[in-house]
């Protein structure tokens, strides 16, 4: 069972947890208060700058542009596979 922290209302998985927080709460706000773990999600690897938040099971992107992305694969990946954008 997984349930709402902010509702407490429990749902048989997580798709029906996510489904639940993206109608009835603010998905990025919900992912902040309780499940984010760094307080470095959500800044860019290389230049510190704000990332968009992609969703509660991925966070945030972990660059703020392409551009800065393949800077990033470049120095610490090396695997484009891996990398999302």
């Amino acid at each position: 069972m997984e349930r709402c922290l902010i509702c407490i209302t429990e749902f048989k998985n997580k798709k029906s947890l996510g489904a639940h927080i993206g109608y009835y709460h603010n998905t990025k706000n919900y992912y902040d208060t309780y499940l984010k773990t760094n307080k470095l999600d959500g800044l860019c690897k290389i230049c510190n700058k704000q990332t968009d938040f992609i969703n509660l099971q991925k966070g945030y992107k972990q660059t703020c542009s392409i551009a800065t992305g393949f800077k990033y694969i470049m120095i610490v990946n090396k695997n484009y596979n891996e990398f999302i954008f």
